[in-house]
């Protein structure tokens, strides 16, 4: 994945490839909802890893939560 996509489009991506949208159709809220609950148990998972100032789980979030 690129660093720099809109989270919007990743999850909306993911969601073609897995079949829940046609390409170019909207996200509904409840698909962006659950993209977003599969992230922050991701990142929950990545709070063990890395330093005090930083974890793969900030990573995350910070990728995948946090920006539109």
């Amino acid at each position: 994945m690129e660093t720099n996509r809109d989270r919007i489009e990743v999850f909306a991506d993911l969601a073609v490839m897995s079949g829940l949208l046609k390409a170019g159709d909207a996200i509904p809220a409840a698909v962006q909802i659950f993209a977003e609950s599969v992230v922050a148990e991701c990142a929950v998972l990545g709070d063990g890893y890395g330093s005090e100032d930083e974890t793969a789980g900030d990573q995350i979030r910070a990728s995948l939560l946090t920006r539109d």
